[in-house]
């Protein structure tokens, strides 16, 4: 099956998420890491993209390494 997995989240819903998970751990919030511009272009690029669950994970999973 393919769809837009990602598409119903804007990258304010994304980043707010991240926030609540760094305070539970109480780890810094925020925009100034290397991986947040690139990431950031990744989501814009592909959240809308109708693709299947396991291409969605492989995105994502390249750009973690």
């Amino acid at each position: 099956m393919k769809r837009a997995w990602l598409g119903d989240y804007s990258w304010e819903f994304i980043t707010a998420q991240n926030a609540m998970l760094c305070a539970a751990k109480n780890a810094f919030h925020g925009p100034t890491s290397d991986g947040h511009e690139p990431t950031k272009r990744l989501w814009e690029e592909n959240h809308l993209r109708e693709i299947s669950l396991s291409q969605a994970v492989e995105i994502w999973e390249r750009q973690r390494t």
